[in-house]
């Protein structure tokens, strides 16, 4: 049921961020004499709707987003309509075209700003690391340059790293370099380098670390020596034969040397504490107890702005960082720095992706990934691709600037031409959403 919920929570979200586009490219048309044949929230069957004027206002079967019908829109007969969209002045159509992804960033931009400006409360895990040895039988970058248990990662780079969730975010797009990372250990601020490593299931670099998990038992393997030995989630392991346990690699320091030993182990449950002794097995020649952490060393704060002002300030810094993030992440694809087929998401994982925030995390959470959303289908909108906004741009732009009329019949070709790349990528997009989803990506 929840999932459900989750589901229809995210086909609206990405429903109001249509609907916010089409309005855009709807009352631009008005403001600049293109007529406006129909404007309809949904799609689909119309259930309801009213005529005003030349304007058929709509709503759909299907109330996810929404889309206007520009007058002449894809027509080469509208030679006598002074309505029409291409019997208007190029600037017109051009305001009318950028005006959809212009709402898009507007959205975000108002969303953000009223976040910042109310406050909230943010939970950040601490770049606390955990090293991982080995993965596919090599040792990991982390663990062959020397990075250590509970080493605090203050800069990859001389890029600070305030977030654990900033250091995939440095090394991912950095294949086949050598990275400089700025760490403290015992007080004392230190420097190493480190190869990086490419994963070729996920597509992308990695270093080999973890967060920092404190010893509570998030998830209990179905047969493991775990949960024979009746420990349960939530438990929180405090001795190992006498070791005591302060975080998770403490646990899996002390199990991968007794290996099919009868150990016994301290944990508390809900205030009280028990102690159980339990047979370890073996797994890939260790120790094996059969359990997963939960629990990471985090820190919350306070986010508000200082002023009304100053929200804007803090919304705009959010989407430059988004915007920027997008561009590398979109050149690394083409550098082949990250696996585009493994890491392009279409929508039905951002379905997934939203799904999942709404049912597990807070409302200004969800209205923050919203506002991510909406920035980047204005800038995807924007990119110089037939059958896209930004390819209208370019062509109106043009005619604004200079004496060039380009022919209805071009633009009609170049249309149908973008038609199929986008109708060709979509379901390029789709299978291979179908295939991460499935594949565990």
């Amino acid at each position: 049921m929840l999932d459900v919920i989750g589901i229809i929570v995210a086909f609206l979200v990405m429903g109001v961020l249509i609907f916010v586009h089409e309005l855009g490219h709807f009352l631009l048309a008005k403001l600049n004499g293109i007529g406006v044949e129909a404007f309809s929230i949904g799609f689909g069957k119309e259930l309801f709707g009213f005529t005003l004027g030349e304007t058929r206002y709509r709503i759909s079967l299907l109330p996810f987003g929404g889309y206007c019908k520009l007058k002449g829109e894809g027509e080469e007969e509208a030679k006598n309509d002074p309505k029409a969209m291409y019997n208007r002045p190029p600037y017109a159509r051009l305001l009318t075209v950028l005006a959809g992804p212009a709402f898009n960033y507007l959205f975000a931009l108002i969303v953000l700003a009223i976040i910042f400006f109310a406050g909230f409360k943010e939970t950040i895990i601490l770049p606390y690391v955990e090293v991982i040895e080995k993965i596919d039988g090599k040792e990991t970058p982390a663990f062959s340059a020397g990075l250590k248990n509970l080493d605090y990662i203050i800069a990859i780079d001389d890029k600070n790293v305030e977030n654990y969730a900033d250091i995939p975010k440095f090394i991912n797009l950095s294949k086949d370099k050598r990275i400089k990372i700025t760490f403290v250990r015992e007080n004392k601020t230190n420097e190493l380098f480190a190869e990086l490593s490419f994963d070729k299931n996920r597509g992308l670099s990695y270093i080999g670390v973890s967060p920092v998990y404190l010893p509570v038992i998030g998830e209990i393997l179905s047969n493991s020596p775990a949960e024979k030995g009746g420990l349960k989630k939530g438990d929180k392991i405090l001795l190992i034969d006498n070791h005591k346990i302060s975080y998770y690699h403490d646990i899996s320091a002390v199990i991968k040397e007794k290996a099919g030993q009868e150990v016994s182990i301290v944990y508390e449950r809900k205030g009280s504490i028990f102690t159980n002794k339990i047979l370890i097995d073996r797994f890939e020649g260790k120790g094996f107890l059969g359990i997963y952490p939960s629990e990471t060393l985090i820190q919350e704060r306070i986010i508000k702005a200082k002023n009304f002002l100053s929200s804007f300030e803090m919304a705009q810094k959010s989407i430059n960082a988004m915007i920027v993030e997008t561009v590398q992440s979109i050149a690394a694809m083409f550098k082949g720095k990250i696996n585009a087929q493994k890491n392009l998401s279409g929508p039905l994982r951002i379905i997934g992706f939203t799904s999942e925030i709404a049912m597990n995390t807070d409302f200004v959470t969800l209205l923050r990934f919203m506002a991510l959303i909406s920035v980047a289908l204005a800038f995807f909108n924007l990119l110089p691709i037939p059958g896209l906004d930004g390819s209208h741009v370019i062509l109106n732009f043009i005619e604004t600037v200079t004496p060039i009329r380009i022919p209805i019949k071009v633009r009609l070709t170049i249309e149908y031409v973008g038609l199929l790349f986008i109708i060709f990528l979509s379901v390029f997009i789709f299978f291979n959403d179908i295939i991460n989803i499935f594949g565990g990506r």
